[in-house]
């Protein structure tokens, strides 16, 4: 039986497609750190328990606050990305796209993260679900809510110069340097050059002390009393409020092989800072409302 349930886990996964990944290890981690403050002790018990189920197989993520990673942990095994971590809606500022073009581009957005959140808050509430089901789908969930929130999940540039799309930002190069990385997608995985390191996991001393330094930051800037959107409920708009800000804010500002400005950095961090502040509050409303019962 045991057996049969991990074939069965291994089937789910490498039946999701691929994609590219959005914000970084800490800046998940501390989504997740937000919404535990804002969990029902209901909530906060399920969740601990469903994420303690699959420690042993999966050792760097084996707590409710790691567990954030374990959607772009799987990607090093072999399973290189999902489609369920973002929605990728077209930006085309030239009118570059026909009609048809673009009506294309969003029918294979099918299956996206919004599909994905629906699947996992549907069997994180089937009384019928397995346990191991569950404790999968809450970890993808932890991830793709944060993914929503980061703008270049839900944006792709399409112009002369990226015919088919910038792969949210993924394709726009520029005059950095993140750990490899020279993209305006790394620019704001990484809060805008603010985390750019990747923490040893399991978490050791300085590695918490890390994630509540950067949590504090965050949520004496954004306390959930100060972000009027909490009130909606809607993960479509959750996309479109980050499309945009990808519009509006990711590419104003900034060229292809540029070295982003003090200025675009210092504006946008702190437009970064709220939507991950966005995501830890909502992500506690989420899992508040799938663990009432």
């Amino acid at each position: 039986m045991f057996n049969k349930l991990k074939i069965s886990l291994i089937i789910l996964l490498t039946f999701i497609a691929t994609t590219s990944f959005a914000w970084w290890d800490s800046t998940h981690m501390v989504i997740v750190k937000i919404a535990e403050e804002n969990l029902s002790k209901k909530a906060k018990i399920r969740s601990y328990e469903l994420t303690e189920l699959l420690k042993d197989f999966y050792p760097e993520s084996p707590d409710f606050i790691t567990a954030a990673t374990w959607a772009d942990d799987v990607a090093s095994t072999g399973f290189t990305g999902w489609d369920w971590h973002g929605k990728s809606l077209p930006y085309d500022p030239d009118n570059y796209l026909t009609t048809a073009k673009k009506n294309t581009i969003l029918a294979s957005l099918k299956n996206n993260a919004v599909y994905g959140i629906d699947q996992a808050i549907k069997t994180l509430k089937n009384p019928d679900a397995h346990e191991y089901s569950k404790a999968i789908m809450l970890r993808f969930l932890l991830h793709a809510l944060g993914d929503i929130h980061m703008p270049l999940h839900c944006t792709s540039l399409y112009s002369k110069d990226f015919p088919s799309g910038d792969f949210g930002g993924g394709k726009f190069k520029l005059n950095i340097d993140l750990n490899g990385k020279n993209s305006l997608h790394a620019l704001w995985d990484s809060c805008l050059m603010r985390d750019g390191i990747r923490l040893d996991r399991p978490l050791t001393d300085e590695g918490i002390v890390y994630l509540e330094d950067f949590k504090n930051e965050i949520t004496t800037l954004y306390p959930k009393k100060s972000i009027d959107e909490l009130d909606v409920t809607d993960f479509d708009a959750w996309v479109f409020e980050s499309h945009q800000i990808g519009c509006e804010n990711s590419y104003y500002g900034i060229k292809l092989n540029d070295t982003p400005s003090d200025e675009y950095l210092q504006k946008n961090r702190q437009i970064a800072y709220r939507q991950v502040a966005k995501a830890g509050y909502r992500l506690a409303d989420v899992l508040n409302e799938v663990f009432k019962d």
